[in-house]
């Protein structure tokens, strides 16, 4: 694709949206006012205010090298490398998964639950960091332990620690198997989709990293190990928060009743799906 011959803001956003409906990239004018906005560092609102300005030329191949990605749903988070996470700036590429709203519920749900108090938390699978982080900003007072089996991943999310001014302890496990300590709080967004769905997901999906996404017993394996395994590292009257899919609630609380749990609590996302699960002990 080019579009050098029409360097205007206005022209320049007219081909780009064109380019994504023809490519059949959903909300093809929303993508192409922040793939805008993005590489001219302005508001969505401001490429109206300055519609018949001229973008540069250097400006303008990488506008458009982020069309053709795009153009394949590669996305729009790995082409900015980054996402914006409740209280958070994150770096993201094909080494994490990119955090949803979901998780970031949990984490803003979590930290009004645990406002002021000073907890030994962990976050299981921590990929970018995403919850870590946040957590660690909203409980400034508490002692934040992060893994993930996956070395790439933490070298990203020790960065993102580093960016946002926080300390977190990032160390390799395959989730407990490292572990040789109690928390006062255990949190996952473990890989809970199953392999059957997998390759009926949107594009976008399969640019992910797939080990973060799926797990066998139909998405329930990593699920069920951390139900089984997390007493074993939970302080008296800790915590643990477990994020899954919105069809799997009944399987996991039949299969939680078998551990020492004195209380169990599913929680509903933003849209009304069942999405979490709360366990004490």
């Amino acid at each position: 694709m080019s579009i050098v011959n029409q360097k205007t803001i206005s022209a320049v956003l007219c081909n780009a949206e064109c380019f994504l409906k023809e490519s059949q990239v959903p909300d093809a004018k929303v993508d192409a006012e922040l793939i805008l906005a993005h590489f001219l560092h302005c508001k969505r609102t401001e490429l109206y205010l300055a519609k018949d300005e001229e973008i540069a030329d250097d400006c303008l191949k990488k506008i458009e090298s982020a069309l053709q990605k795009r153009s394949i749903r590669y996305p729009l988070q790995y082409i900015f490398q980054e996402i914006d996470f409740l209280n958070s700036k994150l770096y993201v590429d094909e080494n994490t998964l990119i955090a949803r709203p979901e998780t970031e519920y949990l984490c803003d749900l979590i930290i009004k639950e645990n406002m002021g108090k000073a907890l030994d938390i962990l976050d299981i699978g921590t990929g970018s960091g995403a919850i870590a982080i946040s957590l660690k900003k909203g409980l400034r007072n508490s002692c934040v332990d992060a893994v993930d089996i996956s070395d790439n991943a933490l070298g990203i999310a020790v960065n993102n620690a580093v960016s946002n001014s926080v300390i977190v302890n990032f160390f390799a496990s395959d989730l407990f198997e490292n572990i040789n300590k109690k928390y006062d709080l255990i949190v996952s967004n473990p890989p809970y989709i199953a392999e059957s769905d997998y390759e009926s997901l949107e594009a976008e999906i399969f640019f992910e990293p797939k080990i973060a996404l799926v797990a066998d017993q139909d998405g329930l394996q990593c699920i069920f190990k951390i139900l089984e395994s997390a007493p074993n590292y939970m302080k008296k009257d800790a915590c643990l928060y477990i994020e899954f899919g919105y069809q799997q609630a009944e399987l996991i609380v039949e299969f939680a009743k078998k551990y020492k749990y004195k209380s169990i609590k599913i929680i509903k996302d933003l849209s009304g799906f069942d999405r979490f699960i709360k366990l004490e002990v």
